[in-house]
Order: structure tokens, then sequence, then C-alpha cells
């Protein structure tokens, strides 16, 4: 389960190779075919037909900010009867057990996700026909397709409204398409700048250079992100996260991340009551993991609980 709030997410999404060449998809060009594994969910579609409005969003099931846009990207469906929404699945480790964890996260959904998702696939030719060709750093992403079947739009779900609207009526044009890129990707700049301390963190962390990871974290804990709830909550879960353990995690480190984190929350993010609760359990405390796993099951929707649940269990059978 991803521990990461969503604009944390967004921007460390991806750090793929292949990301840093000039872009082969931009506003204004022919939107690529869609190839897709498998669809999951509602009608497929073969293929843009002319004189329809499609919307084309990538996502995958750890990223927090793509799960809080499948109700709006709904919303937007019901909204424009005649819009095809797709939800493309990108960035998983590709197998069969994986598509079958997608399946059953898309079925969980319901009413939530009510329209066409789709599975990339091994080939992950949709990744690299749209997500790599224009040169998008991060999930999710939606790209906007016009009725004459060209690429309008290009960026995050949640502030694609006006731009859709503009492109239903016919009156969104490819110079605002890519004056409203420009803009975001500047704004995107400047917030990769002001995370550059985290992912040097997370850097050193793939390198397994422990003892300068962590005076890199202790540094993020008195600099400019040291209230930045997504941020403390990665640290925190980075150093007690069961599926990597690391060989002399520094709890302390990891307690004041995660105290921190739930502290600028006002304790009401059930994910980051999860972290705590993990810190609090490697840290031999099974009273307080029970305590945190409890609060964050509370206050976890239904597909996040059940991970927790079984976390729970796992600190109430500790002796």
């Amino acid at each position: 389960m991803n521990r990461s709030l969503p604009a944390f997410s967004m921007l460390l999404a991806l750090a793929a190779p292949g990301f840093a060449q000039a872009p082969t998809l931009a506003i204004g060009n022919p939107a690529p075919a869609l190839q897709v594994e498998a669809w999951l969910k509602g009608s497929p579609v073969p293929a843009f037909e002319k004189g329809k409005v499609y919307v084309v969003e990538f996502w995958a099931t750890w990223c927090g900010p793509c799960r809080a846009s499948i109700p709006h990207l709904t919303e937007l469906q019901a909204k424009y009867p005649d819009l095809r929404v797709v939800g493309v699945n990108v960035f998983e480790k590709y197998n069969e057990e994986t598509r079958a964890k997608v399946q059953a996260f898309v079925d969980a959904q319901g009413p939530k996700m009510s329209y066409t998702v789709a599975y990339d696939g091994k080939a992950g030719a949709m990744a690299n026909a749209y997500m790599k060709a224009a040169q998008q750093p991060g999930i999710p992403t939606a790209f906007i397709v016009d009725r004459q079947g060209l690429v309008t739009f290009i960026g995050y779900p949640l502030t694609m409204d006006e731009p859709l609207a503009q492109v239903m009526k016919g009156t969104y044009t490819v110079a605002m398409g890519k004056a409203l890129q420009d803009k975001e990707e500047a704004e995107r700049l400047q917030e990769q700048k002001r995370m550059a301390p985290m992912n040097d963190f997370m850097g050193l962390m793939r390198k397994k250079d422990y003892t300068h990871a962590y005076e890199a974290a202790r540094a993020i804990l008195t600099g400019d992100l040291k209230d930045d709830p997504g941020v403390l909550n990665a640290i925190a879960w980075s150093l007690v996260d069961p599926k990597a353990p690391l060989p002399a995690p520094d709890l302390d480190l990891a307690l004041k991340a995660g105290v921190h984190a739930c502290e600028v929350t006002s304790y009401k993010e059930a994910g980051i009551l999860d972290t705590l609760a993990r810190v609090y359990f490697v840290r031999g405390d099974k009273a307080k993991a029970v305590d945190f796993e409890s609060k964050a099951i509370a206050l976890a929707p239904a597909a996040e609980a059940a991970d927790m649940q079984v976390a729970l269990k796992e600190y109430q059978a500790a002796k």
C-alpha cells in the first residue's frame, strides 16, 4: 500500500529513464492509437472517432493522487455523456498477478470509477506512446483528445475542467493548450526544485548509502519541507517498510518524522496514522501500534482498511 500523500506522490511518482529528452508528443499533435493489453471496465475503445472528445488518463494503484482523482473523472464522465474517459493503468510490475490486483482494485471502486478502464500491459505501449513521448514526469496525467483527434491538453486531471469544458464547446484552441502547459510546466519545475532535498534522500536510500540518507532526512526535518506531511510520512515509512527492511534503521528519526506528520495533519490522515503505528511496532511498542492502527482503520476508505486490518492483527498477535 502506498503511504504517501497525493502532493508528494504526484511529484515523485516517476523517475524512469528516458524522461530527459525532448518530447515527441506535444499539444496539437495527433493522438497516438490506443494499444492496451486488456480492457478492465466499460466498453472498449478500439480507436478514436472523429467528432468525439476523449480523456485518456494514466494512473497506477500505488499512486495516491491517482486514487484521489478517480471520483472527479467519474463526475466528468457523468457531466458529459458524449465524452469518453479512458483510464489506463501504467508503471506497475507487469505480470498476471499484477493484472489481477489491478482488476480487483477497479472492481472494488464500483460506481466511484464509472468510466472505461484499461491495462497497459507488459509491452508498455501506452506508457511509451503517451507518457514518455510527452516527457511527463509523474502520474496521474490526463490527455484531452479533441473532435479532430488532436491532443489539446496534457496535465493534471484536477486542473482540466475548464479546458475540457471549452473543448466540448469547440472553443479551445491549440494555442490555449500550449500556453496552459507552459504555465503548468513552470510550476512543476518550481516544485521539483522545492522537493530536491527529498529526491536526494530517496536517491541515497536507493543506493543503500544509509548514513548519508539519514543525514539528509534529518536536514529535511529542519528545512523548508519540515511541515510537509507527505515528505515526513515517506521518510518514516521508508525506515520501517516491512517489504524493504533496513539493516539498522534510525528509529528515532522515523518516530520524529511520523509523529510530526500526524501533528500537521491533526491526526486525521489514515495513511499517516498507519505509518506511525508501524514505527511504534518496529520500536517494540505494541500497545501504541495497536492504538494508532485502530485509529487509521476508523478513518480509512474500505479499499485501504483491508490492508490495515492485516497489520492490526499482526500487532495484536505479537508477543
